[in-house]
């Protein structure tokens, strides 16, 4: 359970940073 957690938070910063670099809002998805 922990490493899926750990997945989860691993792939939403990832796609937070990608977000980013076009301009967009993630703070709902992180």
């Amino acid at each position: 359970m922990g490493t899926l957690i750990g997945l989860r938070q691993s792939v939403g910063h990832t796609y937070a940073a990608l977000a980013a670099d076009h301009g967009l809002s993630v703070d709902a998805a992180a």
